[in-house]
């Protein structure tokens, strides 16, 4: 799921559990599909578009117009976190 360095958790060798849906509630941190690239972002949906905020703050955020709305898709609520052992 991304680069580990978007993960909520800011580390390697970790895996995102997904709970599998299209919509989530404003807030939420979910796995999202950008055009080919997955990464976890924090969800909210606007009257002009999508903005998606990364939990490590040195990351801007990502905002699409309505019109670019296409290029985002959400693929599930994480609801969890493994690490390796």
């Amino acid at each position: 799921m991304g680069r580990a360095d978007r993960l909520p958790t800011r580390s390697l060798g970790r895996i995102a559990v997904l709970d599998a849906r299209p919509e989530v509630k404003d807030g939420t941190i979910a796995g999202v599909l950008i055009e080919d690239e997955a990464t976890l972002k924090r969800v909210y949906r606007r009257q002009n578009g999508i903005v998606l905020k990364a939990e490590n703050p040195t990351f801007r955020d990502i905002e699409f117009a309505a019109s670019e709305a296409s290029r985002v898709r959400v693929i599930g609520i994480l609801v969890g976190v493994v690490r390796k052992i």
